[in-house]
């Protein structure tokens, strides 16, 4: 078994998410689900999705910490497990100044791309004990065993986009829940922004496991605020991004032409798409993606790309060491990181005021402001 790994962006505002392909490779062809009417629905609910996106429109969405830490962890070591991706790199480059301005030790430990090279990794996880480590999104059933060992020897667990454990580990991240509500949010934009007879196409990577999390939120809620929207889900194999999904697209589109909406459940599969509707002279269909990444936020700038709900990684990363901060003193979490929600905000082309090759955040002074909140003094 190896692991395929995915990024949903690959600059500051990257989620990256790794995933487990076992055995056969995934088919290169595209399978578009049955079409599906959206028949219910009640009078309010477009005003109910646009009170919905209000709050994520022209602002991100709250700063995560707001309690100040009462005492920093100095000399506490926090391991880093590094899928061996560019997009872990970035965010081990993230971590490495937070650490610094929290006084933590931190070390970096290379998992690879392979099954065994994640379970020796972990292994030295265990072996080492640090007081806290940082997992991007890798496969539960992979990790599961090494995170027991590891929460019972009262390490604190910091993971991002691991989804299915059930509640097991019980630790605070961006999960199931988080990737359904950014589905529902992305419903409710459809809805309230391109009318109530929108028909939408959903392009779901089935490796990626949170795409089809998202799907979920955003038809369930596209079906209760839209009474005459339609929803249908097409899966792209995790082998088609940056290969063949553009094509794929077309030729999804071209056989569906009363398409108005295209979803993307990962930012990363939109690359290349704009291009190739333009020079198949497709130029009628809205796109919203999640977690857009630079050549993304470039076609939103260029206006050929209609928006995206932006995922805030570089503060993702901040408060997970934060949040083991807390922990590892016995702090109470509170604010949206006790409930692992990280910043978002719906960007469209006017929003895109700042360099899209250096990606978004939603707070520029992010370092300031987690300084003050450790006592780190006025910068890192």
């Amino acid at each position: 078994m190896t692991i395929r790994h995915a990024s949903a962006l690959l600059t500051a505002v990257t989620l990256s998410v790794t995933v487990a392909a076992c055995g056969s490779t995934a088919s290169n062809t595209t399978h578009a689900s049955n079409a599906s009417t959206v028949s219910s629905g009640d009078a309010g609910g477009l005003a109910a999705a646009q009170r919905a996106v209000a709050p994520y429109i022209g602002q991100p969405s709250p700063f995560p910490a707001t309690e100040p830490l009462k005492r920093r962890p100095v000399g506490a070591t926090l391991d880093y497990v590094d899928c061996g991706t560019p997009t872990c790199a970035l965010m081990y480059s993230f971590v490495q100044p937070a650490a610094k301005a929290i006084g933590m030790k931190l070390n970096r430990i290379l998992a690879g791309s392979s099954a065994s090279g994640v379970q020796n990794a972990l292994n030295s996880v265990v072996a080492q004990k640090p007081a806290a480590m940082i997992l991007p999104g890798l496969p539960w059933q992979l990790i599961k065993k090494q995170l027991l060992e590891l929460k019972a020897e009262g390490v604190k667990i910091l993971l991002s986009g691991v989804t299915g454990t059930g509640g097991q580990i019980g630790v605070v991240q961006p999960s199931d829940a988080f990737f359904r509500q950014s589905g529902k949010l992305m419903a409710d934009y459809v809805a309230a922004e391109w009318g109530s007879e929108s028909h939408v196409a959903f392009y779901a990577v089935p490796e990626l496991p949170f795409t089809a999390l998202i799907d979920e939120g955003f038809t369930s809620e596209l079906k209760a605020v839209c009474a005459r929207c339609t929803t249908r889900t097409v899966q792209f194999p995790i082998a088609s991004i940056g290969n063949t999904a553009p094509t794929q697209a077309v030729s999804d589109l071209q056989h569906s032409p009363n398409t108005t909406a295209v979803i993307f459940g990962t930012g990363e599969l939109e690359a290349g798409v704009p291009a190739a509707l333009r020079a198949a002279g497709i130029s009628n269909v809205k796109s919203l993606s999640f977690a857009p990444g630079p050549a993304a936020l470039e076609d939103i700038k260029n206006g050929t790309s209609t928006a995206a709900l932006a995922y805030d990684l570089v503060i993702q990363e901040w408060t997970q060491v934060d949040q083991g901060a807390r922990e590892i003193d016995g702090q109470s979490l509170t604010g949206p990181e006790a409930h692992g929600l990280p910043v978002v905000q719906f960007l469209t082309q006017h929003s895109i005021t700042f360099n899209p090759a250096q990606g978004w955040t939603g707070y520029p002074n992010f370092a300031t402001r987690f300084a003050k909140l450790w006592g780190a003094g006025g910068g890192v």
